[in-house]
């Protein structure tokens, strides 16, 4: 051991010499990543003697076949195989890309010796730095339909140059990558709701990706919103019979997104009377119900007109949410049809012998409408000309019983002539003694 260091000490001394050995082969510009090992070489046109590699102020020194830690660092480590000489740095720290090292190789030739000298280099790698405006932006954007959204993405720094990619779309559909240089934009429409905007930085060198594990970047939602529409197919036309006095009960249905909230929906009943949902008015006669969400941001509303009187016509709905310029308006109108009534008047005049019936049917029709409905009274003959008979009847029935009611009173208070049935003469004429061969006359009763 102590021999090869004398040698190692030679051929230190004659190192301004210069030699025909050279080295042909060297690590250039390596680029690592903080963490990992790195193996740094040079390799010459023959063995040489002696490999010395210069950190710095430091020095790690190997010969032939030799394989070992370098003194100044337990991180480092050298060794020498034929014409190839090494050093490994077991894991690379961000300070060490200020390090300056140099590969020597010492060759003997008789009594000239060759050193010849490489800088060998290499690069740690750095981060750079994701610049979005998505940063700025909730985890949720509000897009209106139909609208542009622009955002930036790009990179900045960083070892080696960082790449910035920005994707549209979701895991079902894909993604799509954004074309542009640090600005982008996407255009949406209402089926884009519920994709994700990414903006995300790769550093990638010769095929490999670094920083992959702590990959920089931003994704945000996309909620695609717009103000309450029109809905053609509402009902705008409500009708009330008074003859069946039941609540009138208004719905209306759009879409919304987002959804209204209470005060965003107004129900406009006069000029100076509005009511929003979940209200009811002072006199209790309208009631608005809540808000009724259903699928696809559809919506439903309701007001219950608990009492209608005919000066109720005409009605409105009110909507908007955070992204109406204007309200939207549902008129609606309410037809109050009032209850027709019919009155029938009938006059009977019976006689002992003839029964007539006469029947006047008149109709009272409101002014508020232009259409008349008539009721006609059917009547049954039969059934008058039976009453007309039963009255006669009973009329002559009863005179009889007032004539025999005064025969018998005259009568009995004698105030007609009447004669007892003794005072009756019955004496015939012609043969006054025919009798029992008497000349009395013969007194018969006389029935009455």
């Amino acid at each position: 051991m102590g021999g090869q260091n004398m040698k190692l000490l030679v051929l230190t001394v004659f190192l301004g010499v210069v030699g025909a050995l050279e080295i042909t082969e060297y690590s250039q510009n390596d680029i690592v990543q903080p963490g990992d090992p790195l193996t740094l070489f040079c390799s010459g046109d023959a063995a040489p003697e002696v490999c010395m590699w210069h950190i710095g102020e430091n020095k790690c020194n190997v010969l032939p076949d030799q394989d070992g830690p370098c003194k100044f660092s337990d991180r480092m480590s050298a060794s020498l195989s034929e014409n190839t000489c090494q050093l490994t740095i077991d894991h690379i720290e961000e300070a060490d890309k200020d390090l300056n090292i140099k590969c020597h190789m010492i060759w003997l030739k008789g009594d000239e010796t060759h050193t010849p000298e490489q800088v060998v280099e290499f690069q740690v790698a750095e981060k750079a730095n994701l610049e979005s405006t998505l940063f700025d932006e909730p985890s949720k954007i509000a897009i209106l339909e139909g609208s542009t959204f622009d955002f930036t993405c790009a990179s900045s720094g960083g070892l080696p140059e960082g790449t910035a990619i920005a994707e549209f779309g979701n895991e079902d559909d894909g993604f799509e990558t954004l074309e542009g240089n640090d600005d982008r934009f996407i255009s949406v429409v209402r089926e884009d709701c519920g994709k994700h905007i990414t903006c995300k930085l790769e550093q990638e060198k010769d095929g490999r990706l670094f920083f992959e594990s702590d990959q920089q970047e931003v994704t945000r939602q996309i909620m695609v919103v717009f103000p309450p529409k029109f809905n053609d197919d509402y009902e705008s036309t409500y009708v009330y019979r008074e003859e069946f006095p039941e609540p009138v009960i208004i719905e209306v249905e759009f879409e919304s997104h987002p959804v209204p909230s209470a005060e965003e929906i107004t129900w406009v009943l006069s000029d100076d009377v509005t009511i929003n949902a979940g209200e009811e008015s002072e006199d209790g006669v309208f009631v608005a119900g809540e808000l009724e969400e259903m699928d696809d941001d559809w919506v439903k509303v309701t007001l219950t007109i608990n009492t209608v009187t005919a000066d109720m016509t005409d009605f409105a709905l009110e909507v908007t949410n955070a992204h109406s310029s204007d309200p939207t308006v549902f008129p609606f109108t309410l037809t109050y049809v009032p209850t027709t009534t019919t009155t029938t008047t009938t006059t009977t005049t019976t006689t002992t012998t003839t029964t007539t019936t006469t029947t006047t049917t008149t109709t009272t029709t409101s002014t508020k409408m232009k259409r008349m409905n008539f009721r006609t009274t059917a009547h049954d003959d039969s059934k008058a000309t039976s009453a007309g008979t039963t009255a006669a009847i009973v009329i002559i029935t009863l005179g009889i019983v007032i004539a025999i009611s005064i025969v018998l009173y005259l009568k009995v208070t004698k105030k007609a002539c009447f004669k007892d049935y003794s005072e009756v003469n019955q004496t015939d004429p012609a043969n006054p003694d025919a009798q029992n061969g008497s000349s009395k006359p013969k007194t018969i009763k006389e029935n009455i």
